[in-house]
């Protein structure tokens, strides 16, 4: 789940891009089911 934090001049949505990771903001962690992950996305929100 690549993220760009840039400002663009053009719009480059349906454009074929190349991506080439070079960090990560967060471990992989494992969840047993999407609302668990949800639920930790919301509580994470909350503590920003």
């Amino acid at each position: 789940e690549p993220y760009i934090y840039h400002e663009f001049d053009e719009d480059f949505v349906g454009s074929p891009i190349t991506v080439l990771v070079t960090g990560f903001l967060r471990s992989e962690a494992a969840f047993s089911s999407f609302g668990e992950r949800s639920g930790r996305d919301e509580a994470s929100q909350v503590a920003l």
